[in-house]
């Protein structure tokens, strides 16, 4: 079996430093093919592979990014693959309006 858990972003310029930041356990690149975007990987810290949830830590701290960018749209992608057969989930999220404590 082959799990994947990762984040996709629109490139944004500061974007890749700010997500260093936010998530520093990430190898963040940037991709060309077959979408231009800035990708990277879960390590299997960040996630069990054996629920189907995105954990709610990963989510927050992607709401953060969102908005400081909120131009860019946020993929949290999670695939598994038996052999040739594979499922893929995730969530989409984009334009998170911050709030502030007064």
């Amino acid at each position: 079996m082959f799990t994947f858990f990762g984040l996709f972003a629109d490139p944004a310029s500061g974007l890749s430093a700010d997500i260093r930041r936010v998530l520093p356990s990430l190898h963040v690149i940037g991709i060309e093919r077959p979408i231009r975007a800035i990708a990277a990987r879960f390590g299997a810290e960040a996630y069990e592979r054996e629920r189907e949830c995105i954990p709610e830590a990963v989510i927050r701290a992607v709401e953060i990014l969102s908005a400081e960018y909120p131009g860019a749209r946020f993929l949290l992608l999670r695939t598994e693959c038996f052999g040739g057969s594979c499922i893929n989930w995730g969530k989409v999220i984009q334009k998170v309006v911050s709030q502030l404590m007064v």
